[in-house]
């Protein structure tokens, strides 16, 4: 709907991040509507992990949301350089869940969880970013979103989003989930070559336990991920709060606390001496008391037996482990065997994940039925200037001008051009009929 801008304020000195509505956009009461609502939702919380706005406006027919300008990276751009350890995972993990639990708290579900969305900054702290199309609940308000419109990026939507049902939090929940699974499992849980396969992965396929894929991760983590990817909501984490304890309990297996000693205090002295200290230097004085009364028998012809030799300690069970079990580069091996938990898979059925490993492999893929033409509808594709890549469901399909034959639904539309600003919206196809759509592509200064 927009273009960011790095800008600078000089009322108050600083640099902030300036999302201006697209002029093809100015013109659609909707799109305005949308842009408006998304500064309405993110300017009433105020989170640690959620970007600050500082204003909304408008001048010379430009809609513009000033908005807190961020140090740092989107996941997705992170994840191309190098992979993260299950720890990092984690810290992630539960900053977006704790995040989003106070969004839903306050009334507003995201509907847009995805890597691009989250930035990444140089202490590890991340920022959820991009509420264009997050549902507020404002009973005064008229409802934007049409019955059966589907809202959100593909790869990492509720099952509910691709039926076109209604949401609530525990969807944004299923999006945190498809994230967790793809930054320890290596690989996304759900996917198709076409939009119509992997709709019909997310509200259809079981995917494989993340264990399975990386036999480093605790299995209470594994069940986790699982269990906020069930196909119905009331089978996930009641919220994201209970999502973000789940994932705490698994920080706990790969982090173990440090030991914290006692301390004691000199009577007389305010400064605090550790206990530790204290036993040391009575361990020294009792080293040298024996020495003092060893030497005395000694003198005096006395003998003293031997003491027993030291019996070697064996190897430690995390080293057994490793040998036995070597990690997976992408997650740091965890320390210590995971304890029963009462966090369990969800049960066997539709969208359930399946305990039994074997079973996640028993059934053979559906054949995909052949499409009749006539069940197709067309999107006609122009762009000024022309020759700009035209990618839908992030494959390329072609240069402007394009036509092509798509299934009816809502198609994720990219349009990319050197030296200029990219084009990206959802745009809807009708069976049987053609869409038309007209791009002016900005040119970047």
């Amino acid at each position: 709907m927009g273009v960011v801008y790095q800008a600078h304020d000089p009322q108050i000195d600083r640099p902030v991040a300036l999302k201006v509505l697209r002029p093809d956009r100015v013109d659609s009461e909707a799109f305005v509507h949308r842009f408006i609502k998304e500064a309405k939702a993110v300017g009433r919380l105020s989170h640690p992990n959620i970007v600050v706005v500082y204003d909304i406006g408008e001048d010379h027919g430009t809609v513009y949301i000033s908005m807190e300008f961020l140090e740092g990276r989107p996941l997705n751009e992170v994840l191309k350089e190098r992979s993260l350890s299950l720890s990092q995972a984690l810290k992630i993990g539960i900053q977006v869940s704790d995040a989003l639990d106070y969004a839903h708290q306050k009334g507003i579900v995201h509907r847009d969880i995805k890597p691009s969305n989250i930035i990444v900054q140089s202490d590890d702290s991340v920022k959820i970013t991009d509420f264009g199309i997050a549902r507020i609940e404002d009973p005064l308000a008229t409802q934007q979103t049409q019955a059966g419109e589907i809202l959100g990026t593909p790869a990492y939507m509720a099952p509910e989003q691709v039926l076109g049902q209604p949401v609530d939090g525990r969807s944004d929940l299923f999006s945190l989930g498809v994230i967790l699974y793809e930054l320890t499992a290596g690989q996304r849980p759900f996917s198709g070559e076409s939009l119509l396969t992997m709709f019909r992965s997310i509200t259809e396929d079981t995917p494989r336990e993340p264990l399975e894929l990386n036999p480093s991760l605790p299995r209470d983590f594994s069940r986790v991920v699982l269990k906020s990817l069930a196909k119905e909501p009331r089978n996930r984490f009641a919220s994201c709060r209970e999502l973000s304890e789940a994932l705490r309990h698994c920080l706990k297996l790969v982090e173990p606390a440090p030991a914290v000693f006692p301390t004691s205090t000199i009577e007389g002295s305010r400064q605090p001496i550790p206990l530790l200290i204290i036993l040391a230097a009575l361990t020294v004085g009792a080293v040298l008391v024996a020495g003092s009364v060893l030497l005395m028998r000694t003198g005096t012809g006395d003998s003293v037996a031997p003491s027993s030799p030291q019996v070697q300690q064996p190897a430690s069970e995390q080293e057994d482990r490793r040998d036995r079990h070597p990690p997976s580069p992408a997650a740091e091996p965890f320390q210590a065997q995971a304890p029963a938990h009462p966090f369990q898979p969800p049960a066997h059925g539709a969208g359930q994940a399946q305990d039994d490993a074997s079973s996640l492999h028993a059934s053979a893929p559906t054949p995909e039925p052949p499409v009749d033409s006539s069940d197709l509808g067309f999107l006609r594709i122009e762009s000024t200037p022309v020759g700009a890549e035209v990618s839908i469901g992030g494959e390329s399909r072609g240069a402007t001008p394009l036509e092509i034959a798509l299934p009816p639904g809502a198609h994720e539309v990219r349009i990319t051009l050197t030296g200029h600003g990219d084009w990206e919206a959802q745009v809807k196809v009708a069976q049987n009929r053609i869409t038309h759509i007209p791009v002016e592509l900005m040119p970047m200064p």
